[in-house]
């Protein structure tokens, strides 16, 4: 991993599970739930699989034919006291990975055109958050999309998500207006972690 953070989220995920186990445990328990348990219980899980063909015709330099299947699979849990966490993974095969050039990352494929979508798995999210009232924190590896993507956004016609290493705010208080912050360490490119410019 070329920066540490994805690091540091997985520790402070653990860390944060246990501080958050110690807390439901001492939480009153007269109702008959346990707080631990619905945490998890009541999350929800998300499988999202696409296939996907992109076609490129080139002036020097061989056809690409690129068939990949992209598999998110994730998991968020339900709110405890306004917080939350989120971890999804993504992984992109490719039917023939030498039949277009993945971005220089497949010697095979180097001879023809270039569609950027490499094969890979990664860690897709990985992320803590905090709800309360018309505000949201979050902390982690996350989704950002402003104004339709135009200039930040996830990529979403790439198979590869493009994410971000970031802290964000968002508040509704007033109606019809809508505060966004990020602060971004890291931007996650649709060319993936094994790539230079990934």
């Amino acid at each position: 991993m070329k920066n540490p953070t994805i690091k540091t989220l997985v520790a402070a995920t653990f860390l944060l599970g246990g501080t958050l186990h110690s807390a439901m445990a001492a939480t009153d328990t007269a109702a008959g739930t346990d707080p631990v348990t619905d945490f998890f219980r009541d999350g929800k899980v998300n499988i999202d699989i696409r296939a996907r063909y992109e076609g490129v015709d080139q002036t020097g330099v061989r056809d690409a034919d690129a068939v990949t299947l992209r598999t998110r699979i994730g998991y968020t849990t339900a709110d405890f006291s306004g917080i939350n966490a989120s971890i999804e993974f993504e992984d992109i095969r490719a039917l023939d990975g030498d039949a277009y050039n993945q971005a220089g990352l497949n010697p095979g494929g180097a001879d023809r055109a270039i569609v950027a979508d490499p094969v890979g798995t990664e860690v897709n999210r990985a992320w803590i958050g905090y709800n309360a009232d018309a505000t949201t924190l979050k902390l982690g590896r996350q989704r950002i999309v402003y104004d339709n993507a135009r200039f930040v956004g996830d990529v979403g016609w790439r198979q590869n998500m493009q994410t971000y290493d970031a802290f964000t705010i968002r508040n509704t208080t007033i109606d019809g207006l809508v505060l966004n912050y990020a602060y971004i360490d890291q931007v996650n490119r649709v060319l993936g972690h094994d790539h230079p410019n990934g």
